[in-house]
């Protein structure tokens, strides 16, 4: 199996099944949304702590569900349905939730250097650094500019989470491994289901360079009036534009070009999985 035959498949039945797939796509949907509920909590500051609900939920909910998404996929692509009642009920929802937990470590651990870099960031920012030295690191990255400073501090900032998406992509196969055997049938194969990981991004790439255009040309606005504010210290504070319209246009772009090919990105994966399991059945 290779990423383009897996790409090629993917494409094949996410065109053959539009309506599945948007069925299927709303569902996970819902599911999440669900299991988030709690943060209505926040309306109420008496409530707030509601909000903690969103954790268990997320584990009794979301979890069994992506195991089970996987599993679907991977019956559609011998043939089944993708939108089946197995998506929401089924006998093995306690090893699905199992199976997604034990999922959490081995992202944690990938996690840690974000993790870190903020607890250090935070802890600077709440110990003994005032903010003029603060002021002065960005604007060394900067060329002694501090508006300039800010992009490139947040880029290296932002740097911390590839760590995160690296896991993200290696145990990305997993949950389809576990959906066709219990026996590890991946390793080997591991540069293969990181490829496939990367290749499904490309279905973002339609959201990404709206919202990207739309945060742009936002942030170029907002950069100089903050660069004044913070350098002045306030004393010439100007106000922040709010977004606007820009707000509404990312949510357009989510809904058309983000929600639709979510499951071609998932598919690009199991068909990948899928072919390296084809023979060992």
């Amino acid at each position: 199996m290779t990423v383009r035959r897996a790409m090629k498949e993917a494409w094949a039945l996410y065109r053959a099944h539009p309506g599945d797939m948007l069925l299927f796509m709303l569902l996970q949907v819902a599911v999440r949304l669900i299991a988030l509920c709690p943060l209505l909590c926040l309306a109420d500051a008496s409530l707030r702590w509601g909000v903690l609900l969103c954790l268990p939920l997320w584990v009794l909910l979301v979890l069994p569900a992506r195991q089970r998404a996987a599993a679907v996929m991977q019956t559609a692509i011998r043939g089944g349905r993708l939108f089946a009642k197995r998506l929401l009920i089924g006998p093995d929802w306690g090893r699905d939730v199992v199976r997604g937990l034990k999922m959490i470590p081995f992202l944690l651990l990938w996690l840690l250097p974000f993790i870190g870099v903020t607890a250090f960031a935070y802890y600077m920012y709440t110990g003994d650094t005032d903010i003029f030295t603060a002021m002065r690191w960005i604007m060394d990255l900067g060329g002694g500019d501090f508006t300039s400073g800010l992009l490139p501090a947040l880029l290296i900032y932002l740097c911390f989470t590839l760590p995160f998406f690296f896991g993200l992509a290696f145990h990305s196969g997993r949950r389809h491994e576990l959906a066709l055997s219990d026996r590890r049938f991946l390793k080997g194969h591991r540069g293969g289901v990181i490829l496939s990981w990367l290749a499904g991004l490309l279905a973002f790439v339609p959201f990404v360079a709206a919202t990207a255009v739309t945060v742009v040309s936002y942030v170029m606005q907002l950069l100089p009036i903050l660069g004044e504010s913070i350098s002045s210290l306030g004393r010439s504070a100007q106000s922040i534009p709010r977004p606007g319209s820009r707000v509404i246009l990312v949510g357009v772009a989510f809904v058309v070009l983000l929600l639709p090919l979510i499951p071609l990105k998932s598919l690009i994966t199991a068909c990948y999985v899928h072919g390296c399991w084809e023979g060992r059945e």
